[in-house]
C-alpha cells in the first residue's frame, strides 16, 4: 500500500475512533495559509477536533503490522523535534486564523493506528502529548 493512501486510512480510521469516543471533528488536513512567496512551506494538522470544551489537534501515524512485532511502532517517538514545532506552529496558527479567543483550552494529541493483517485497526492514543 502507498504511503499517502496508508495515511489516508489511517486518518479516516483515527476519525472514526474520534466520533465513537465524542470528539467533534472540526477540520480534516488542515493547512496554514500560504506566504505566497513559497518559502516557507505550508504546515498540516491531520485532524482537528473539539471535546469538551477543548480544542484538540492530532497528528495520525499510521502503521501496517504483520505478525509479533517485537520493535512495535511508537507514536510518541516519531514524532522529532522539528515536527513537535511545526505542530505547536500549525496549532497557534489555526488559532489565530478561526479568531478562537485566546483563553480557549487546546492540546496536541497523537493517535498511532496500526493495522493487521485482516485490516483490523488498534488505536493508541497519547492525549496531550505534545506541548
Amino acid at each position: 500500500m502507498a504511503t499517502k493512501s496508508l495515511g489516508n486510512l489511517g486518518e479516516d480510521l483515527a476519525q472514526k475512533y474520534l466520533k465513537e469516543k465524542g470528539y467533534k471533528i472540526l477540520e480534516r488536513n488542515w493547512k496554514t495559509p500560504s506566504t505566497g512567496s513559497g518559502q516557507i512551506r505550508q504546515k498540516e494538522i491531520d485532524i482537528v477536533a473539539q471535546k469538551n470544551g477543548v480544542i484538540v489537534f492530532i497528528e495520525v501515524k499510521t502503521l501496517l503490522t504483520s505478525g509479533k512485532n517485537p520493535n512495535r511502532f511508537l507514536a510518541e517517538e516519531s514524532i522529532g523535534p522539528e515536527k513537535r514545532k511545526n505542530l505547536i506552529f500549525a496549532s497557534k496558527s489555526y488559532l489565530i486564523s478561526k479568531r478562537i479567543p485566546e483563553e480557549t483550552p487546546w492540546q496536541i494529541d497523537v493517535i498511532s493506528v496500526e493495522i493487521d493483517q485482516e485490516n483490523k485497526p488498534k488505536f493508541f492514543h497519547f492525549e496531550n502529548e505534545i506541548c
